[in-house]
């Protein structure tokens, strides 16, 4: 049994499909499978499976005239009402009209709602991430401005619109227990080491589980070693099961709490910000104060070096919460 601390650091990769490809491979440990060629292969088996969930870590900014401002929010309205559904689609319009949404929501918009025909290209352009959606709009439209821009975030104008469009991806690995209370937020979206498909027998998990230290025992205190004989009485328990022949997610049932696990969630600056006020002040989770603390920090110097905002202080945080709503 492998005895680790917990820890969290910003994902950066600026290619969509390949990092779709390193928040899905999260789920099953299987990173060592990525090469310089694998990404369209693996996002492609992801749509083809239904398994769009993952497709939530990539997004797309727009910065977009009046009329298609317009359009697109009238037709988010028509699918909302029509069908119980809801498109998790962005919208601002201070400082300039921009819309924004991850793949998997730009894919549900044109499934309900069709290509707008000022998207064509666009669309066109990413057979990977849209390989079903087509032309179906041979028409133009007339009048006024129709015209969008695919943007970056470094071209967001203003606090607000950052806050509102940029997503950060944050992997933590922590305990098992700790991850019940982060995939509680929303919108955010999840990818998660999963104990149905790694079987922590095999050599590439060195043939033993691996355990998060508890932060709020001390070594060698009588509690620690409690804890300690309880997470190895689980992994002989869950070895035993895999050597009488049963499958990782029949053998998952024995595991602790304190099984490491690496979790990837993104979310827009917003929910970052309600999360750290929510995860940090004293009252949370000795463990989740420990590893929001981490990724708080990590994603502060992120954003720093990327010469956007800060997230400041956590009560500035709240502030800027508060102002927004």
């Amino acid at each position: 049994m492998k005895i680790i601390n917990a820890q969290a650091s910003v994902l950066v990769e600026n290619d969509t499909i390949k990092k779709i490809e390193k928040c899905g491979r999260v789920c099953y440990k299987s990173e060592d499978k990525i090469t310089e060629d694998s990404a369209e292969k693996f996002v492609a088996n992801i749509i083809k499976r239904g398994h769009e969930a993952v497709l939530e870590h990539a997004s797309f900014i727009f910065q977009v005239s009046y009329n298609v401002y317009e359009d697109l929010r009238e037709k988010v309205m028509f699918v909302e009402n029509r069908y119980p559904v809801k498109m998790y689609l962005r919208f601002t319009d201070s400082d300039g009209y921009v819309v924004s949404g991850n793949v998997r929501a730009w894919r549900d918009f044109f499934c309900f709602a069709g290509v707008p025909p000022y998207m064509n290209d666009f669309v066109e352009s990413k057979p990977i991430l849209f390989p079903e959606f087509k032309n179906d709009f041979p028409f133009n439209f007339s009048g006024g401005k129709w015209s969008m821009r695919q943007i970056s975030t470094n071209e967001l104008v203003s606090t607000y619109q950052r806050l509102v469009h940029e997503d950060v991806s944050v992997k933590f690995i922590c305990d098992r227990g700790v991850t019940h209370e982060i995939v509680r937020h929303r919108p955010a979206s999840f990818c998660q080491e999963s104990t149905r498909y790694c079987n922590y027998r095999n050599g590439k998990f060195g043939g033993e589980i691996t355990v998060i230290k508890p932060c709020f025992f001390k070594e060698n205190s009588t509690r620690y070693l409690n804890w300690f004989v309880a997470c190895e009485s689980a992994e002989t328990a869950y070895n035993a099961i895999l050597e009488d022949g049963g499958t990782p997610q029949e053998a998952r049932d024995v595991l602790p709490n304190s099984l490491k696990t690496e979790l990837i969630m993104t979310a827009p600056l917003m929910e970052w910000c309600h999360f750290f006020n929510l995860r940090m002040p004293p009252a949370a989770h000795p463990q989740m104060r420990e590893v929001a603390s981490y990724a708080y920090d990590a994603m502060n110097s992120f954003l720093w070096d990327a010469h956007t905002i800060t997230l400041g202080t956590c009560e500035n945080a709240k502030n800027a919460m508060r102002r927004i709503r």
